[in-house]
């Protein structure tokens, strides 16, 4: 019998798959290091900060890991017994790849503010206020939030190819634990955010509503994702769009806000569109090939997974 995916298990995943997004050189920073850590904390945050000249560090909240378990239990679950007639993957497996989907996007996130030169056009400088408690400058922030979703969820979905690519999981499976993870993180943030529906406009962060629409969309729309896989990707395409909207309306009850998507959205998108260029000047991804042990770290974890499959 499948064991039951525990608080634990999601717990040292979730340390895994950051590691190995460090260690293996999977992304690197021009002249910087990152740490990352998880902070006993049980508000629903992360966040990231220079803390050196050539440093800068990663905390995940406890409270927001806590936050994911809890919704895949209340949510995932009962979606994944109304939908498993679609998916050829077990409950545990299915619960386990969107919680690792959720913390991975925040992690993901929290590295595009570094990778992507947020602090630098935002003006932050070491030892200030970590990206999420800033601002005097309101457009800039959604500006920067809406980048570090973009860019998360790109990179994040590059690391779903690549696990479909290794045939360990069915690319429909997959695509669908992607989606679904991807969606629910922020249905997540908007649960913790009771005024979010009144104070949209004017806050930090656009509506995490519409946030999720974005993620998905240039998520699965990167360029990167297709030269990846261009020949399979319109079919993967369609599959996630699929898979956002029947999740949205069994899992969500269509309670997107309208306004927040259609009115609010645009504006955001065409601001982060007007500001792409001088974000990408500020990049500070490094295009440093990476080292024979970095990819002999790769290769041992991947041998380590083929052989524990073929034991199961």
């Amino acid at each position: 019998m499948e064991q039951k995916f525990t608080y634990d298990m999601f717990l040292s995943d979730v340390k895994s798959n950051q590691k190995q997004i460090l260690d293996e050189g999977i992304v690197k920073v021009k002249g910087a290091k990152i740490y990352n850590y998880i902070k006993d904390d049980v508000s629903i945050n992360s966040s990231s900060r220079p803390t050196a000249s050539d440093q800068y560090t990663i905390a995940i909240n406890s409270g927001v890991l806590l936050a994911i378990f809890d919704y895949s239990n209340d949510v995932i679950r009962p979606f994944y017994k109304l939908y498993h007639s679609q998916l050829n993957v077990t409950e545990e497996l299915f619960v386990r790849f969107v919680c690792g989907v959720m913390a991975d996007f925040i992690f993901w996130h929290e590295l595009s503010h570094i990778i992507r030169g947020h602090f630098d056009y935002l003006g932050i400088y070491q030892s200030e206020k970590p990206l999420s408690f800033n601002l005097s400058k309101l457009g800039e922030s959604r500006v920067a939030e809406l980048d570090a979703d973009i860019y998360g969820a790109s990179l994040l979905f590059l690391r779903v190819l690549n696990v479909i690519n290794s045939g360990s999981i069915r690319p429909e499976d997959a695509l669908c634990s992607y989606t679904v993870g991807l969606r629910s993180i922020f249905e997540i943030l908007h649960n913790d955010n009771e005024l979010e529906d009144l104070t949209h406009h004017e806050a930090e962060h656009p509506h995490s509503q519409a946030r999720a629409f974005n993620a998905f969309s240039f998520g699965v729309t990167s360029p990167d994702a297709i030269r990846y896989s261009q020949d399979k990707m319109p079919y993967y395409q369609a599959c996630a769009e699929q898979y956002f909207l029947d999740f949205e309306r069994l899992a969500l009850g269509n309670k997107f806000n309208i306004e927040a998507v259609s009115d609010i959205m645009p504006i955001d998108v065409s601001q982060w569109l007007s500001e792409k260029e001088k974000l990408d000047t500020l990049s500070r991804i490094s295009d440093e090939t990476r080292t024979f042990a970095e990819r002999l770290k790769s290769n041992v974890r991947y041998i380590k997974n083929w052989l524990r499959r073929v034991r199961s």
